[in-house]
């Protein structure tokens, strides 16, 4: 008889672990869904924020845009006939027009 009432606390106990993991288990899921519905909703809202001056990606195009023109706009080539001379990387000095080195 003793037998008997051990096996069945045991097989209570197996019972009532199975039945809190399958808790926490599903305490997690729910856990999981609702992170991932607030992470929804916050991306939701920052598109709307952004749909009254366009998308986000009309935006970064027309940003690069704007910084491809300037860097067109700075890089301009020196003229033919500018004061710039050109520098000699094996003697260090600068070549006058003239042919000559100076110091």
């Amino acid at each position: 008889m003793l037998a008997w009432t051990l096996s069945d606390s045991y097989y209570e106990l197996l019972h009532q672990h199975i039945q809190t993991e399958k808790d926490k288990k599903r305490k997690a899921l729910i856990g999981r869904r609702a992170l991932i519905q607030a992470c929804r909703e916050m991306l939701r809202l920052k598109d709307s924020m952004h749909e009254d001056n366009g998308t986000r990606q009309a935006k970064r195009n027309k940003k690069f845009e704007t910084i491809k023109q300037t860097n067109k706009k700075t890089k301009q080539e020196p003229a033919a006939n500018s004061p710039v001379e050109p520098f000699s990387r094996i003697s260090g000095t600068a070549q006058h027009s003239s042919g000559g080195l100076s110091p």
